[in-house]
């Protein structure tokens, strides 16, 4: 993995490493915490509503060029209204998105052995079993989401996808 690719998977796993209100209560290791604890506090930070600037950085780490991270943004955010959310915290809905984007770009980092391009390629590209739309595009929504999950549970165990 060359540099740039660690400087991605660790902003990705910055901007998701969970909830900080989780990790001050909470002294084991990130990866220990129970997985009811952190999605109550993950609930919340989303119900308060996440930064602009988390989905900003997700999006230009999935997006490979100025242009591809700002499509990334804009399956979530359109431009009229990114333009009042800069500095502000997202919608609950928006929030929402940012997270499942977040953690199911974490997922298809840890598939892929933290190789960006290769998680880049999968999020960008149509997939069939996704009607052809692009796994970015299918975590608009939540049953969406589960479907690329699904999809990276496969590849992860060597099924077809």
């Amino acid at each position: 993995m060359d540099h740039r690719q660690n400087a991605a998977t660790a902003e990705i796993l910055r901007l998701f490493k969970g909830p900080k209100e989780q990790h001050a209560t909470t002294p084991a290791k990130v990866a220990e915490p129970s997985a009811l604890a952190y999605d109550a506090a993950l609930h919340r930070m989303v119900a308060r509503g996440l930064k602009a600037s988390d989905l900003d950085g997700i999006s230009r780490i999935i997006g490979a060029t100025a242009g591809a991270a700002a499509d990334v943004r804009r399956a979530i955010v359109p431009d009229s209204t990114w333009k009042r959310r800069k500095g502000k915290a997202l919608s609950h809905t928006e929030s929402d998105q940012t997270a499942r984007l977040a953690r199911v770009t974490a997922f298809a980092l840890d598939t892929w052995n933290g190789n960006l391009d290769a998680v880049r390629e999968f999020l960008a590209a149509p997939h069939p079993e996704l009607d052809n739309e692009s796994p970015v595009h299918a975590m608009q929504t939540d049953s969406g989401a589960r479907l690329v999950e699904d999809i990276l549970k496969r590849l992860r165990h060597g099924l077809p996808a």
